[in-house]
């Protein structure tokens, strides 16, 4: 279950993309050298404020020199943050159905074929854990 606030701003957004694309924690040093958009004093106000909506975490600390950088990873997955942004854009459970098969459309046909595999090793996890 998702608990975080939803939305974020663009500028928190963009700290959230940069740690899942590098998939391990990043400092705030990490976050300021991948971005040359990123200032040092504002980049701890975005993870302030990442860290107040429940979207990251702190998880260790890392040595700059003589000084401890706190490192930081998301908690919210990519996939998780934009089902969110879905149910909040007025998409309901009902139409989950409707809007998956929109999402088909838009797909190649080795992706539909990729997709319907997981599809259906998902739907035997369920049947097999829930029934």
């Amino acid at each position: 279950m998702i608990t975080s606030t939803i939305p974020v701003t663009p500028a928190e957004e963009i700290v959230l993309e940069l740690l899942w694309k590098e998939n391990r924690p990043l400092t705030s040093v990490d976050m300021t050298t991948l971005s040359s958009d990123w200032k040092k004093g504002y980049i701890h106000i975005v993870i302030r404020s990442l860290m107040g909506k429940g979207m990251i975490e702190e998880c260790g600390t890392v040595l700059y020199g003589n000084r401890y950088a706190r490192a930081f990873r998301p908690i919210i997955t990519r996939e998780e943050y934009a089902a969110k942004l879905t149910l909040l854009s007025g998409i309901t459970k009902e139409m989950l159905p409707q809007y998956t098969i929109a999402l088909a459309k838009e797909l190649s046909v080795t992706d539909k074929k990729k997709i319907i595999n997981e599809l259906n090793t998902i739907i035997d996890s369920i049947e097999k854990t829930d029934l």
